[in-house]
């Protein structure tokens, strides 16, 4: 999952314009500027990831599962708000299944080992 989180940062700092297209929204200077910025979040997700990939059940390990099933869980939510809103296009839904695809995945791993 590291592996994804570093590809998103490095479209959303290298090449945001890619993300505009699926959702449908224009690009600008000021859409540009906030991509990047969430890259370098994603760049700090990645690196959470990588480093704890190998954590054994630990309330650290249900700590990182359950901070990132929020903020995807937020983002999703957020994704239908902007499309129920008409701003975000008909490609935001990829973003959001994908969203509530990773939550249910690390809900998944942190239930999976508990004692």
């Amino acid at each position: 999952m590291g592996s994804v989180f570093a590809l998103l940062a490095m479209v959303l700092i290298f090449v945001p314009e890619v993300i505009y297209w699926p959702f449908q929204v224009a690009q600008n200077e000021t859409a540009d500027f906030l991509a990047k910025r969430a890259g370098v979040l994603f760049i700090g997700f990645a690196t959470l990831l990588i480093v704890s990939r190998n954590a054994k059940a630990s309330p650290a390990r249900t700590a990182i599962c359950v901070a990132l099933s929020v903020s995807m869980f937020a983002m999703a939510a957020l994704g239908i708000y902007e499309y129920g809103r008409g701003f975000a296009g008909i490609g935001i839904w990829v973003a959001i299944l994908t969203e509530v695809v990773i939550v249910s995945a690390f809900l998944y791993v942190d239930r999976s080992e508990r004692p």
